[in-house]
C-alpha cells in the first residue's frame, strides 16, 4: 500500500484527473475519526469497498491510496520523476540533511546510486539470520493469550534490525 498527499500529485498536465472514489466522511475532519480509530481497519476496508486507487480525506489533507502492488510500482519505480515530495518533507532538509529522504532529481538519484549496494539481494539475505534472531527473541517475550500493541512491536523490532544491519 502506498499513500500519496495531495501536494505529490502529478504535475499540471492539461486536463483534470478525476478524483477516485473513497469514503465521503465529515465535512470538516474527513476520514480522520475512522482512521484514527483503526488505521489498518479502516484502509483495509477503503480498499475492499472502494478498489485499487482510494482518495481518503484527513482533515485538511487530502490523499490518495494505492491499494495493489503494480500501482505502487508504476508511482515509484515507472512515474516517480511526475512527482515530488511533501513540502514538510522537502522543509525538513536543515534537519535531516539533504539526502534520499528529501532529495530530489538527479541529486536523489545520485544518493540512491550510493546507497543501493546495502540493498543488494545478497546483502538483504545476508541480514535474514539477524532480522530471524530478533524476531524469535521477540517473540519468547510474548505470553498466550497477552494482548500486545502490534504495530508498537513491529516497530521495535524493525528499528533493532536496522540498528543491527547499519553495523555491518
Amino acid at each position: 500500500m502506498a499513500i500519496m498527499t495531495a501536494s505529490s500529485t502529478p504535475a499540471p498536465k492539461p486536463g483534470r484527473v478525476p478524483r477516485p472514489p473513497g469514503p465521503e466522511g465529515h465535512w470538516l475532519t474527513g476520514n480522520l475519526r475512522d482512521f484514527r480509530q483503526d488505521r489498518l481497519g479502516f484502509l483495509a476496508e477503503c480498499a475492499w469497498t472502494y478498489g485499487v486507487i482510494v482518495a481518503i480525506r484527513l482533515g485538511p489533507a487530502n490523499f490518495w491510496v494505492l491499494n495493489h502492488p503494480d500501482s505502487v510500482e508504476e508511482l515509484l519505480v515507472h512515474e516517480n520523476r511526475q512527482f515530488i515530495k511533501h513540502f514538510a518533507l522537502r522543509s525538513a532538509g536543515p534537519s535531516l540533511g539533504e539526502g534520499l529522504l528529501d532529495g530530489e532529481g538527479d541529486f536523489w538519484r545520485r544518493q540512491r546510486r550510493l546507497a543501493q549496494p546495502a540493498f543488494h539481494r545478497d546483502r538483504i539475505a545476508a541480514y535474514g539470520q539477524d532480522m530471524l534472531e530478533y524476531a524469535e527473541r521477540s517473540l519468547r517475550a510474548w505470553a498466550d493469550g497477552q494482548t500486545r500493541d502490534v504495530q508498537a512491536a513491529m516497530m521495535r523490532l524493525t528499528l533493532e534490525v536496522f540498528v543491527k544491519t547499519l553495523r555491518r
